[in-house]
């Protein structure tokens, strides 16, 4: 939350012509040094990264797009699905076979189909969903436009979740993963 707030007032700095660094944010002050080039002036801004190192949830959220959160998305569900079938111990190809339909484009339109039907989701929950879908693009020729942007959806919502609260994306997957064993008939491993 720090570095979003440097960030403002970095901008707001910028448009009264002053140069603030992090540095200077730091100790309280504020800096005045910039250079003029071309007959004008031309700011030199630090990085508005936050001060302390890597930026938190809430910033991340606020400042990423919904393509990359659904990245992160994408991530941490093959995580959890992979983990998910390392018991019983099973040979690497029927690893493979377990979690390949499931993470799939097609597997999580699936997954996001249950979501919304049986879980309940709440209206921020949708609303990321929602994001994810907009962000979309075409996808790849093997899938059709419609199932890689719910694919995109269910990412979204993944990654907004592992961002913001994870005993419930706990609770999102192991839904997930439950009703699909519901769905195909097999027993839980």
């Amino acid at each position: 939350m720090r570095a979003l707030h440097v960030g403002l007032l970095l901008a707001v700095l910028a448009a009264k012509g002053t140069c603030v660094s992090p540095a200077a944010m730091a100790r309280g002050s504020e800096s005045t040094a910039f250079r003029r080039m071309n007959g004008g002036r031309r700011l030199r801004l630090q990085a508005t990264a936050s001060v302390s190192g890597s930026p938190g949830p809430d910033e991340l959220l606020g400042r990423s797009s919904p393509a990359a959160i659904a990245y992160l998305g994408d991530a941490v569900f093959e995580a959890y699905v992979r983990e998910h079938f390392l018991w019983p111990p099973r040979k690497l190809d029927a690893l493979n076979d377990l979690a390949r339909p499931l993470v799939r484009a097609e597997g999580q339109e699936a997954a996001l189909a249950r979501l919304i039907k049986d879980f309940g989701l709440s209206e921020e929950e949708l609303d990321w969903a929602r994001r994810g879908r907009n962000a979309s693009g075409r996808g790849p020729s093997r899938v059709s436009a419609k199932t890689y942007k719910a694919a995109t959806s269910f990412e979204c919502l993944i990654g907004y979740l592992h961002l913001s609260d994870r005993a419930r994306l706990v609770e999102v997957l192991d839904f997930v993963l439950q009703s699909r064993e519901s769905v195909d008939g097999e027993q839980s491993p």
